[in-house]
């Protein structure tokens, strides 16, 4: 399928959303409970990028995503009360830049991939005691729920969303490929949340998993774990700070960078943190934000053992542009000393990504967002000089 029919059926897919949304999808009941049972979520992501200077060679291109998914509420469909199904399919298409023209390997757009169309994410998720309990169960996308920080998710680079040590030093189910698992969430009191979660130990790849759902367990793969506690700043109802510590353990086996020899597991440690820090008079939720993430991994069976990334972003900046975004961030990678040690002629310790953007909404369905990036060492290696890319990203959802 060429790029120009992608774009016409997901032209279509976000037209018919728009239907779907606009009909009543329940099952007769009073008029109080007379509420959507089925609703449809849809994104589409269009990345235009240019490399000016440095990487692996000048130049521009295109890279894209498109996701389409339908929730379902049991008791708005006259079923049995809180409990949420849920099913997504995905396609990316478009150039790999990070792999061939930049060569940074925090990877500069979130939705580089493999050109594939598969099924994405889909489960089950049950609340518990006026949803202060969830346990959810399925094909999960891991970021969804970990390593999540508000405000690094408005910029685009990779290292933004999950933290790197944990994606580029294991196999494990994210974008843009899942695999099984299941996650427990729990909120006591106001100011305080915990979350754990099992996953199968790997997705596979898109040659032996083309259709998202040739799931394989074996003690090769093995499985992994992810937790985290959660602490909530708070200003009466309002939630001016989120406070995260996180732990990590897979239990394949890894490499030993230094010798080869075999070692049992990977683990690790990280923390994120958002906090609201100026407040404009018009609207509370309207100011000056940060974040701040690190994380720190062992170095003798990762090649990333340390990252640390943090910015600032300003909700709002002007008066009639209330839903806008301007903001600075980086993302410094660390690289083992033992991985840089096996040549040091070429190999560098360190890749660091500066990224400046805004994020105007033009409705409150579509959104550009114009910004540039400046990739310190990418690959770390001296083979290649600092790069400077452009990006504007075309974001359309339903």
């Amino acid at each position: 399928m060429n790029l120009f029919s992608k774009y016409i059926i997901a032209g279509l897919l976000v037209v018919s959303g728009y239907f779907v949304k606009a009909q009543s999808f329940y099952i007769d009941q009073p008029d109080s409970l007379k509420k959507y049972a089925i609703n449809f979520r849809g994104n589409v992501r269009m990345d235009f990028f240019n490399n000016f200077s440095g990487g692996i060679d000048q130049g521009g291109g295109y890279l894209g995503e498109a996701d389409f998914g339908l929730n379902f509420e049991t008791e708005k469909a006259g079923l049995w009360k809180h409990g949420e199904l849920f099913i997504q399919g995905m396609t990316t298409h478009g150039k790999k830049p990070s792999a061939n023209v930049v060569g940074d390997l925090q990877t500069f757009s979130n939705i580089e991939s493999e050109a594939h169309t598969a099924l994405y994410e889909f489960w089950y998720n049950h609340h518990f005691f006026d949803d202060k309990l969830a346990i959810i169960f399925g094909q999960l996308d891991m970021n969804a729920d970990f390593s999540v920080s508000d405000n690094a998710m408005k910029f685009i680079n990779s290292s933004f969303g999950v933290i790197p040590t944990l994606s580029l030093n294991n196999h494990i189910s994210i974008f843009p490929l899942l695999t099984l698992g299941g996650a427990i969430k729990f909120k006591f009191w106001k100011r305080f949340a915990f979350q754990t979660a099992i996953y199968n130990g790997s997705p596979g790849d898109f040659t032996s998993n083309p259709n998202a759902v040739n799931w394989k367990f074996s003690t090769e793969y093995g499985y992994y774990s992810i937790s985290e506690f959660h602490f909530f700043n708070k200003k009466d109802t309002i939630t001016t700070g989120t406070y995260k510590i996180g732990v990590f353990y897979h239990s394949a086996q890894y490499q030993n960078i230094e010798n080869g020899d075999t070692l049992k597991g990977n683990y690790g440690f990280y923390f994120l943190a958002d906090q609201m820090f100026i407040s404009n008079s018009y609207t509370y939720e309207n100011g000056l934000s940060g974040f701040l993430t690190g994380s720190l991994f062992p170095d003798d069976r990762n090649i990333l053992n340390m990252t640390i990334a943090g910015g600032i972003c300003y909700h709002g900046p002007f008066k009639k542009r209330k839903n806008d975004d301007f903001g600075i961030a980086f993302a410094f990678a660390n690289f083992s000393n033992k991985y840089t040690k096996l040549n040091p002629d070429t190999l560098l310790n360190n890749e660091t990504a500066i990224e400046l953007m805004y994020r105007c909404h033009l409705t409150e369905n579509i959104m550009i967002q114009p910004e540039i990036q400046y990739i310190i060492n990418p690959g770390a290696t001296k083979l290649l000089k600092n790069s400077l890319v452009g990006l504007l990203r075309i974001h359309i959802n339903i």
